[in-house]
């Protein structure tokens, strides 16, 4: 797709469901929510299935990692059990793709969206997405029309999936598709496997430092972290965007406050992609720990 994340997402939802339709939300973050406006967590499989039992709805759509709360999404058994009531299973992996292992086809996912700007290494602008079988089969058979722009039928001609006639869809952006080429060749040169090792280590060891430095993780649980972004909670009487300026100015490091449900709770900050490295993990944890006590004695 050519456009952000969020052209990614529409085009998933618009393309499988019609109006009238039901959508499931399985809610963690921002992204679940912008999917559509309901706020309700649903945090395990038993919740779920009695959701689908009730609201058999056409498809359920989750974040596999939510950038404003730092979690990753456990999605085994979701595909399963969703095919078991009729829903599609709809997955958002911006933020996880390459940092966290995915298997859409294992894992009996439906339709799948990513970005070009995140563990990709890319500049933005690009959203891939994919479909299954089964999803590919509802899409030829629907009978509403999704937007034009996002019309993934109009969409497959212009990439001539069909083996006929191309169909001019829209004006493309060459040197976007040469970047996303040049980053799944990086991708491709260090393999699957060794980078998904490679965030899970730097990861580690930068919550190992930050833990030294007595900092507080918004997600207490390790298997519950998203390996790509670190949501931390800072000690009491400190200021979030006053630490974000502080990094910002004296160590020309960026990272971020909270969104969404995190707002004004937590800093977030990025690891992932061509970033993700002992060396960039190092300087964060340094520059964080300097903060804290640069802060705490200008305060004094």
């Amino acid at each position: 797709m050519s456009g952000s994340g969020h052209s990614g997402m529409e085009a998933v939802i618009s393309n499988l469901l019609a109006p009238n339709d039901t959508l499931l939300i399985a809610s963690r973050g921002i992204w679940d929510e912008r999917a559509l406006q309901i706020t309700e967590r649903h945090g395990n499989l038993k919740q779920l299935e009695s959701e689908l039992k009730k609201a058999r709805p056409q498809a359920l759509f989750i974040t596999h990692g939510d950038s404003s709360t730092g979690t990753v999404q456990n999605l085994q058994g979701l595909g399963e059990l969703c095919h078991k009531y009729g829903a599609l299973l709809l997955v958002d992996t911006v933020v996880s793709l390459v940092g966290v292992p995915f298997f859409m086809d294992d894992l009996g996912v439906d339709g799948v969206y990513t970005s070009t700007q995140k563990a990709l290494s890319g500049p933005a602008g690009i959203s891939p997405v994919a479909f299954s079988a089964r999803a590919e089969e509802m899409i030829n058979n629907r009978k509403h029309l999704p937007p034009f722009y996002l019309d993934i039928k109009l969409l497959a001609q212009q990439w001539n999936c069909y083996g006929n006639t191309r169909f001019y869809h829209h004006t493309l952006s060459p040197p976007l598709l040469w970047a996303l080429r040049a980053c799944i060749k990086e991708v491709s040169k260090e393999t699957l496997p060794a980078a998904w090792a490679r965030h899970a280590a730097v990861t580690a060891h930068f919550h190992k430092r930050l833990q030294d430095f007595n900092f507080q993780f918004m997600v207490p649980k390790a298997e519950d972290r998203l390996a790509t972004v670190t949501t931390i909670v800072l000690p009491k009487g400190y200021d979030y965007m006053e630490f974000v300026r502080y990094i910002r100015s004296r160590h020309n490091i960026l990272i971020f406050g909270g969104l969404g449900p995190t707002a004004g709770k937590a800093l977030r900050i990025g690891i992932m992609g061509i970033n993700s490295t002992f060396e960039v993990v190092n300087a964060v944890a340094d520059a964080m720990a300097d903060a804290i006590v640069y802060l705490r004695k200008s305060s004094l």
